[in-house]
């Protein structure tokens, strides 16, 4: 296993597979890691992962984490008005 974790440094596609995981196509840079080293799907997950985090790229963005928040906070928001009314 550590073997094919490392062979992402040999891939001659890690410029591609890069690409797709910053645009957010991680399924397609899982799927072009397995055809170019021949592993199951959760060894390519995981360097297709360790690839991301070594170029610090995440998989969720950070406005969808702000959007999250604002959603819960609007939620509360609400709860609290409905609450009040209801009292």
């Amino acid at each position: 296993m550590a073997s094919a974790l490392s062979s992402l440094a040999h891939l001659s596609s890690e410029p591609v597979v890069l690409h797709l995981i910053r645009e957010g196509q991680w399924r397609e840079a899982i799927y072009l890691y397995r055809e170019e080293t021949g592993v199951n799907v959760a060894i390519a997950e995981q360097a297709v992962e360790r690839l991301a985090l070594k170029h610090g790229v995440h998989r969720y963005s950070r406005m969808f984490f702000v959007s999250m928040i604002a959603t819960c906070g609007l939620s509360l928001i609400t709860l609290a008005g409905l609450v009040e009314w209801l009292s």
